[in-house]
């Protein structure tokens, strides 16, 4: 895998950050992890995902969230240019300033679905029937942490879940 970069927001509590993106239909569909153990039938995600991308123009996806663990995901911030709008404040300006970057994976990083695996499962599909929706985007939130094994892995993610 070569190295990915991706325009991002970041954003952390405590020692936990988050890196909020968008993935076109198409880049997710070939980034996404294959473990998406989907509850119900292949027609159940072929009618939901009928409904919600294909039927549906306004394509109410909503955001997908994949856990990182492993690997070296780095962040490097990019410098804005905050034009001077009348009344914005320098503690604004500060805020701004160091929140906009480029996320990069190099490859060597477990990614696994927090939430979302039946929309991943919903856009494979939508791109079967209609390869023409590689283009439209969808927010990818990733969520970075270090878990030992897979046991830890799947504690994790029903704790964000929560």
């Amino acid at each position: 895998m070569t190295t990915i970069f991706l325009p991002s927001i970041r954003s952390f509590v405590g020692d936990q950050f988050y890196y909020v993106t968008t993935l076109s239909f198409d880049e997710l569909a070939g980034f996404a992890p294959e473990d998406t153990d989907l509850i119900g039938g292949e027609e159940d995600i072929k009618a939901g995902a009928s409904y919600v991308i294909l039927a549906n123009p306004k394509r109410p996806i909503g955001q997908i969230i994949v856990g990182v663990s492993g690997g070296s995901p780095n962040w490097t911030p990019l410098r804005v240019n905050t034009p001077d709008y009348d009344g914005i404040t320098e503690g604004q300006k500060d805020r701004i300033e160091g929140r906009f970057g480029l996320l990069s994976f190099d490859g060597s990083e477990q990614f696994f679905v927090i939430e979302g695996r039946y929309k991943i499962a919903g856009i494979k599909f939508a791109l079967e029937s209609k390869p023409e929706l590689k283009d439209s985007c969808v927010s990818v939130i990733f969520v970075s942490h270090e878990c030992e094994n897979d046991k830890n892995r799947r504690k994790r993610t029903v704790q964000y879940r929560r």
